[in-house]
């Protein structure tokens, strides 16, 4: 072989190493896209066995299913547990959703509440960072309306304790949560449920982005004044209270939400429930995976 044609074969050679290097060299591009994609989340509402859930979308976050109102009764257990009628308030998933009815949440103990969260719903009872979340975003809240013979302030809106777990993620063992969970209430200054029963009024809200114009707003736990004592006249149906009731969630700012609820209220038709109270007892919601909601997008919410 010449020394010519050698030194032709020894460069291609060469060239070809130099392709092959910088053909299996990552290309920066390629390093960008390995980044986790960001997981988008829009509020919707769900249902599972009857009981409607609404996602919750934290700024920066995944999202969870939460609960639209306290677990409810079924018929015939509020004659073997407490049962209240509740407004659970929450902002609306879409516009022009339907008002948000009266309805009976169950009120048992701690250890009950988490079980049937595991075992009946497939998820777990909310945490106290997953319930503040709910309030900060949607407005939840559980709320007893109470009447008086006070005509200055004849309305009451108070909060039913919900249970929580105190610390974000703990691992529960289901047969015995109250050995492996920490417990509270939701709002942490409640001191148990104490239900007035003979007082509680049956009301309905209605939600609004923006108050109606001239409309006294109140803060939960406040009250506000009426004309006349519901059902005073044997009257059955819903009257608009003079008052309605701010949103006790927060804006994208951090400051409080404009948004706020109009109840009209009528008479309790009071129902069958033990004797006695007893103080260790709260209301529930359920925090479920996407996995077990069986109907999404559920019409009114």
């Amino acid at each position: 072989m010449t020394r010519g044609r050698l030194g032709t074969i020894v460069a291609a050679l060469v060239l070809l190493s130099c392709r092959s290097d910088k053909s299996a060299a990552p290309s920066p591009s390629a390093s960008a896209t390995a980044a986790p994609p960001v997981v988008a989340c829009t509020p919707r509402s769900g249902e599972k066995l009857g009981f409607p859930f609404v996602r919750i979308c934290p700024p920066g976050e995944a999202g969870f299913w939460i609960n639209a109102a306290p677990m409810g009764c079924s018929a015939g257990e509020h004659e073997s547990i407490r049962c209240p009628q509740i407004t659970a308030l929450s902002h609306a998933v879409r516009p022009g959703a339907a008002p948000l009815a009266s309805t009976m949440a169950a009120v048992i103990d701690k250890d009950t509440a988490a079980r049937l969260c595991f075992m009946r719903m497939g998820g777990h009872l909310a945490t106290r960072a997953e319930r503040s979340k709910a309030r900060a975003a949607m407005g939840f809240a559980t709320v007893l309306v109470t009447e008086s013979d006070t005509a200055s302030v004849r309305f009451h809106f108070d909060e039913l304790p919900e249970w929580v777990f105190e610390e974000s993620g703990e691992q529960c063992a289901n047969g015995l949560p109250s050995a492996t969970c920490h417990f509270g209430w939701f709002p942490a200054e409640s001191k148990g449920p104490g239900v007035p029963w003979a007082a509680v009024r049956s009301c309905q809200a209605e939600y609004h982005e923006t108050p109606p114009l001239g409309l006294p707003l109140v803060e939960l736990g406040g009250g506000c004044p009426s004309v006349a004592l519901f059902g005073a006249d044997g009257g059955t149906g819903l009257r608009p209270l003079p008052c309605g009731l701010r949103s006790p969630a927060f804006g994208a700012l951090g400051a409080p939400s404009s948004a706020a609820f109009t109840l009209s209220c009528g008479p309790q038709a009071l129902r069958p429930h033990p004797e006695g109270e007893d103080k260790d007892t709260a209301a529930y919601r359920c925090v479920v995976p996407q996995s077990a909601l069986g109907t999404f997008d559920v019409p009114g919410r």
